[in-house]
């Protein structure tokens, strides 16, 4: 009882200060008072400061803490984002289904579903072989953190983020293939996959890339490439993911133009233009696109 006491006294300061800086701003903004410009410029230092706590406490929701066995703190954060926003990455922070709940017959089912066709997904070429390492580091990512028994494991998750997760490898992957990285993307997945097989407490969701890369606010980490991988994956194979949990097969699209409005003309456009654009952005032809 007293630990719990002292996580719960951990927080309330904090609850405290930021409650009292968001009624001085609301008074601030209604009153609009003449201050001086020394002034001003510390409320510019203020809100740089507020940025580094929001990116601390995002930080720490990411953390292992968020999965201690009584998350019962959090349970205000079960409920999805608007799949708009602009940080997608934040929709992670949801309540974490066990697939030894009631709902395992389902969840199982699902899993299994996911499973296959994702496997079925490494045998397929789509055409391009950055697509085909694309889809071969989806399945890698699937088939060794979503466990076949999550009681041999620390991770519990909400199996309705899986299509997220999977929209945020492609994001991911889009970006190190614009930027030539991918090999270094590869990398990191072998490293981070190899742990999680090793390690039964680890419960990070994706690898830190990936969570990298889907939290940044910088454009060029939503690009073309990741929305022309995605049309791909789903026409030649994901297709079948769309009736399980009902996955919105826009979920990258979504995601890329609210981060890079820019790209809107382009992504209207990209099914007319798909080939060109595919040969402009130096994708690989495999000169085959079908079952290997």
């Amino acid at each position: 009882m007293q630990k719990e006491k002292l996580k719960y006294l951990e927080i309330y300061p904090s609850e405290v200060a930021a409650k009292k800086i968001l009624a001085h701003l609301d008074k601030m903004l209604k009153e609009k008072p003449k201050v001086y410009k020394k002034t001003i410029l510390r409320y510019k230092k203020l809100a740089e400061l507020l940025m580094q706590c929001l990116d601390k406490i995002n930080k720490f929701i990411e953390s292992e803490t968020l999965l201690s066995s009584d998350d019962t703190e959090f349970d205000e954060l079960s409920k999805p984002a608007d799949e708009n926003f602009k940080y997608p990455i934040q929709r992670n922070i949801e309540g974490f289904d066990n697939l030894h709940t009631s709902g395992q017959q389902y969840n199982s089912s699902s899993i299994l579903k996911y499973s296959t066709i994702l496997q079925t997904g490494t045998n397929v070429d789509f055409g391009y072989e950055e697509i085909n390492q694309c889809a071969k580091l989806i399945n890698q990512w699937f088939q060794v953190r979503i466990p076949k028994n999550s009681k041999d494991s620390d991770f519990r998750y909400n199996i309705n983020q899986i299509p997220l997760w999977i929209s945020q490898i492609i994001i991911t992957y889009g970006y190190y293939f614009e930027q030539g990285k991918v090999y270094d993307l590869q990398q990191e997945f072998n490293s981070w996959c190899k742990d999680v097989q090793e390690d039964p407490h680890n419960i990070y969701r994706v690898p830190y890339c990936v969570y990298n890369t889907c939290k940044s606010d910088k454009r060029e980490c939503f690009t073309l490439s990741a929305v022309l991988i995605s049309d791909l994956l789903i026409e030649k194979c994901y297709y079948s993911i769309l009736d399980i949990n009902k996955m919105n097969g826009n979920d990258v699209i979504s995601i890329v133009k609210s981060n890079n409005p820019a790209l809107a003309g382009a992504i209207r456009t990209r099914i007319n233009d798909q080939n060109t654009l595919l040969e402009t952005l130096e994708f690989t032809s495999t000169a085959k696109g079908g079952n290997k």
